[in-house]
């Protein structure tokens, strides 16, 4: 009996889909019809877009890489294991290790490989658009004057009309903080000890520290105007001070200079890398308005161009295009994912007929032999040995019916999706903000090599597979499930 581990995830937001009782025990049910051994569970309930807060998982691949003997881990869901890439290059990067769905009947070899690489990029766009959803309806409310988050200190958040009203406590302290420092010759870290000797505190009751001050004293908010992703909004909240008295504080905090209304992105920075000399390309803004990238020139003087913004999307370009799929390669491939799903319907459904017939076996055996107990032509003993062990192989029957019979095939509309989306790259990027470009780009590839001749991207899976088979002509998927007829 192969030994696996078991890997269940219940996030914030699903809670409803699937209780870790669930999806427990329908992995010791798969288990069980499969003669596997969970030799351990490991249990998440946190979100697997953020790869930092997910120490059972971490804690899983610690146990996989002592145990080389479990090579397996059987999930509830794919999309229960992971919803980011760092999660799943950790995991590819086991040797010989595999997943098991205990609800997706999924082939092995290449085909699954590929479907699982894609089921990850699905479930991770799935993850970023309900982030960005998120990000609009914040960003709706702001626009509307009113404010997403907890409210900033001096302020209390208004569960009954969803609205941020001044702290009756706390106003006149911040107000007194504010002027403090802009009418008296004193350093910002005497204005932390006079701010917690007037009994400034935070919503949590703690006292603020040199930095969780300056943003005090630097934020907008408290003049009745909203800093969000780099722009400012006004607000319907009561500001605690005046603007020229926020002003007069800016001057004190920095010379001359005036408070910034806006911040400038780069979205491409991060993730290119220089062709030259393999240093970070970053970005700068020149003549106030117009947006460079450079190499960082870390080891030297290099010969790498700079580039306007507007011409390094437009080569970037060559990626999206890169993982361009025709049509009627899209149709070929769904074509071939339906035929074999068809195919592995077909076989799941002999294979219940033939489980249905060993179950009515099974069921009469145990009446035979209750018989024979009954008119003393076995022995008690003899029969409830005999009894235990037909009890056990029915119910481990009865397992994989249930099992195969609730087997639902993998999505192909997902894969549908992420295909078409392929197809329509290059038409949705020429079209795109810069911001959304760089997000699109990010979406492909992890990297992109830019040189004076070409842009070279590492793509992330499933993308690679496309681009290497866009070069190869040789991808199309042509492999059968490996599903058998039990016994």
């Amino acid at each position: 009996m192969d030994q696996v581990v078991a890997y269940i995830r219940i996030s914030d937001r699903r809670q409803g889909e699937a209780s870790p009782e669930t999806q427990r025990q329908c992995i010791r049910d798969f288990a069980s019809g499969h003669q596997l051994k969970v030799v351990r569970f490991f249990e998440e309930a946190h979100s697997a877009r953020t790869p930092s807060a997910r120490g059972a998982f971490d804690d899983m691949l610690d146990f996989l890489r002592e145990h080389p003997d479990v090579r397996t881990v059987v999930v509830y869901k794919l999309d229960r294991l992971w919803r980011n890439e760092t999660d799943y290059g950790a995991f590819r990067a086991l040797d010989d290790a595999r997943i098991l769905s205990a609800t997706e009947q999924i082939p092995e070899g290449s085909t699954g490989r590929f479907l699982t690489t894609m089921y990850m990029a699905v479930a991770t766009l799935e993850s970023d658009k309900t982030s960005e959803r998120v990000k609009d309806s914040a960003f709706h409310k702001v626009r509307g004057g009113g404010w997403p988050g907890p409210a900033p200190t001096g302020y209390v958040n208004n569960t009954v009309s969803k609205t941020i009203e001044p702290d009756p406590i706390m106003r006149p302290i911040v107000t007194r903080v504010f002027e403090t420092y802009a009418y008296e010759l004193i350093s910002l870290s005497e204005l932390v000890k006079r701010a917690r000797e007037l009994g400034l505190r935070t919503r949590y009751g703690g006292a603020l520290g040199k930095g969780a001050l300056h943003h005090l004293i630097t934020n907008p908010f408290y003049y009745g105007t909203m800093l969000w992703c780099g722009n400012l909004y006004p607000g319907n909240h009561e500001p605690l001070v005046t603007k020229a008295l926020f002003d007069r504080v800016q001057e004190r905090l920095q010379g001359k200079a005036t408070p910034r209304g806006q911040t400038r992105t780069f979205p491409f920075r991060g993730l290119l890398t220089c062709g030259h000399c393999g240093c970070q390309l970053t970005a700068e803004i020149k003549k106030g308005k117009y947006i460079y990238y450079h190499c960082t020139q870390s080891r030297g003087k290099c010969e790498q161009p700079w580039r306007r913004q507007e011409a390094l999307a437009e080569e970037l370009q060559s990626v999206v295009e890169g993982a361009w799929i025709s049509r009627e390669i899209i149709d070929e491939l769904l074509r071939q994912l339906e035929d074999e799903g068809k195919e592995r319907k077909r076989m799941r459904r002999a294979t219940v007929l033939k489980l249905k017939s060993e179950e009515q076996r099974l069921i009469n055996q145990r009446q035979s032999v209750y018989l024979d107990k009954m008119e003393g032509r076995i022995e008690e003993s003899f029969w409830s040995g005999l009894d235990e062990r037909l009890r056990e192989s029915l119910a481990t029957v009865q397992g994989e019916i249930e099992r195969l019979s609730s087997t639902r095939e993998p999505d192909v509309d997902n894969t549908r999706r992420t295909l078409e989306l392929l197809e329509r790259g290059p038409k949705l990027y020429s079209l795109e903000s810069p911001e959304d470009q760089a997000r699109h780009i990010r979406w492909l590839a992890s990297n992109c090599v830019v040189s004076a001749e070409n842009v070279v991207p590492t793509y992330r899976e499933p993308f690679a597979s496309v681009a290497k088979g866009k070069e190869t002509g040789d991808w199309l998927l042509g492999e059968d499930s490996n599903l058998q007829p039990f016994g």
